[in-house]
This record gives C-alpha cells, structure tokens and sequence, in this order.
C-alpha cells in the first residue's frame, strides 16, 4: 500500500506577551508569515494588534480577527 503523506510545521506563538513583545517576536523572523489569525481577547485588543501589525508590515501579510 502506498501512502502519499507531506509533514508540514505550522509555528504558531501566544498572545500572552505584550503588543511590543509580539510585534518585535513577528518583525524579527527571517521568513514573515503570510498570514496571521488573532483568535483571543477583546475587539478593541484585537484590533489594536491588527493595526499594529499592519503598520509594521504593511499589506505583505494577511491579518483576520476570528471571532
């Protein structure tokens, strides 16, 4: 039987830190993710992350609030 498999690593990181610890963790890896999900926390924190990554990132990286 042949098994057609791919491993993939999906990093993923908590949002315990605070917005600067976040930002600088994101900002500072050598390949940016193409796409960021904040699934914990209130709207206004939510969307307060969303802006922030979008400043520093630009439009380079999806960004959505899961609700």
């Amino acid at each position: 039987m042949t098994i057609n498999a791919q491993v993939h690593t999906i990093s993923c990181y908590s949002a315990h830190a605070d917005q600067n610890g976040l930002v600088k963790f994101i900002t500072g890896m050598r390949k940016k993710p193409s796409h960021i999900k904040i699934v914990y926390g209130d709207n206004n924190a939510k969307t307060t992350m969303v802006n922030k990554y979008k400043e520093v990132l630009g439009n380079e990286v999806k960004i959505e609030i899961s609700k």
